[in-house]
């Protein structure tokens, strides 16, 4: 297990001290030979001088204060696991954090629908129904609520319950606000189904309805699934997608991600045939519904908590699913980032070699698309720069960078067991507010433990040895 900071400056300040006791027991013993000194006395005074050098209170000194601040930490929502993490939060000059939940609201809501050629807020797309455009809303919100792993209860027209991702979350309840809800679709059944994974992009279901019609739905990443599409819906047709209507419709998703909007693509291929699994490695043929914006406001209180941050010359990085626009989008709304060259796609990443990557890993500030190992790589990477890196997450795949993090700090309200138990710490409030107090409190800790060692390892010094001898 590696050392931390407080540790290795107890090691160092431990080798002086016992470079002091065995000047300070040579120097008794000669000079106590040369004054005539009883040789018994001059060994019983050396022996008490090597005693008297190593302060006998510090440890337990250190060991209340770090259990003091550990008492002051979970008061404030932040729970410690070792107690040597306090002081080592103190230390922390690099801040790698999730977006969804720790720098925004966690509050996602469908704002609109981009569905043809333009885009439809909610209460358009409520309209449309009455227009006879339902198949197409069916198809949506069918896709929303069956090719998702998120539960959504409803009772007395009042949500009671929500479990799971919060951006499937959303989108569930976007159907249940339009009039279309969950148990509506129960009699589709699932034949196979794909979940939604960093390398895919997209989730998919294979659905046989009652009627014994077998149809492929995709969900997810815009620019990843509208490859796989060769016609697209507009005004109740299906038209053939040529390159010029692609890239209109890449154009305009483009100006919500600029807003910070997370965008979630529906695609559909109908008459599939009697198939029985789905292969991920061969689609296409498919129509181009609909993208629903979502959007997720950062939190009040984060823009101030990231400028205390950088006056404290700690440096923040956010690391996101979303695409680079929006991720970008949202880092520079809070002042982590300043300049699209700060970001860079998961894509990008694997692309560069690993000294490339080490020459840039200090100006770069927001993550996006990164598979969870990319967020090890991040953490190898800035520890290489002899810095001190906390690094947040919630999920099973964030385990291995939580554990090699300096800092590992896991969310106690969305995170899973697992990376709970490979982090040095555990938020019960998953806000970045709470990071950057825990850091405070820890550094406070870390100046007083500081001040500890020389108060208590100055006596007796080499100046009070000589005037025990001289005097």
């Amino acid at each position: 297990e590696e050392r931390t900071p407080l540790q290795k400056k107890m090691d160092h300040e431990v080798k002086w001290l016992v470079i002091l006791a065995i000047v300070a027991l040579v120097l008794v013993l000669v000079m106590g030979y040369f004054r005539g000194t009883d040789l018994g006395f001059s060994i019983l005074l050396a022996i008490s001088i090597l005693v008297a050098v190593f302060p006998e209170g510090l440890p337990a000194s250190m060991t209340i204060a770090l259990s003091l601040a550990m008492e002051r930490l979970a008061k404030n929502s932040v729970i410690i696991k070792q107690l040597s993490s306090v002081e080592t939060l103190g230390n922390v000059d690099y801040i790698c954090t999730d977006k969804t939940g720790t720098i925004t609201k966690h509050d996602m809501t469908v704002k609109e629908f981009f569905i043809g050629t333009k885009f439809f807020v909610m209460t358009e797309v409520f309209k449309m129904i009455a227009e006879g455009q339902s198949a197409l809303l069916h198809d949506l919100f069918l896709t929303s609520v069956k090719c998702s792993t998120a539960q959504v209860v409803e009772q007395d027209g009042n949500i009671i319950k929500e479990l799971g991702d919060p951006t499937e979350i959303a989108l569930i309840k976007a159907s249940i606000l339009n009039g279309f809800k969950p148990n509506q679709f129960d009699s589709y059944k699932i034949i196979d189904s794909v979940p939604f994974s960093s390398e895919l992009m997209f989730s998919a279901i294979l659905t046989k309805s009652s009627s014994g019609t077998q149809e492929i739905y995709l969900k997810g990443a815009p620019e990843k699934i509208l490859a796989f599409c060769d016609t697209y819906y507009l005004d109740g047709k299906i038209l053939p997608l040529d390159d010029r209507h692609r890239q209109h419709i890449l154009g305009e998703l483009c100006t919500r991600s600029e807003k910070g909007f997370r965008l979630i693509g529906f695609v559909k291929k109908s008459d599939v045939g009697d198939i029985q699994k789905i292969d991920v490695k061969n689609l296409s043929g498919f129509t181009f519904l609909a993208t629903a914006a979502i959007y997720d406001p950062p939190k009040d209180e984060v823009k101030q908590m990231i400028q205390e941050t950088k006056d404290a010359h700690i440096n923040v990085v956010m690391i996101t699913g979303d695409s680079i626009k929006t991720g970008f989008s949202i880092a520079e709304n809070v002042g982590i980032a300043s300049d699209m060259q700060q970001a860079i796609e998961g894509k990008d990443l694997e692309q560069i070699s690993d000294g490339d990557f080490e020459n840039r890993v200090e100006q770069l500030r927001v993550y996006s698309r990164v598979a969870p190992l990319d967020k090890l790589k991040i953490v190898e990477k800035l520890r290489a720069k002899n810095h001190i890196v906390a690094m947040t997450g919630d999920g099973v795949n964030d385990a291995p960078a939580l554990k090699k993090a300096d800092v590992g700090i896991a969310m106690g309200r969305a995170g899973t067991q697992v990376s709970q138990e490979a982090a040095n710490i555990i938020l019960t409030d998953d806000n970045f507010s709470v990071i950057v107090k825990g850091v405070e409190e820890g550094r406070r800790v870390y100046q007083n433990l500081k001040k500890l060692i020389p108060s208590n390892g100055h006596e007796p010094s080499l100046e009070d040895v000589f005037l025990q001898l001289t005097g």
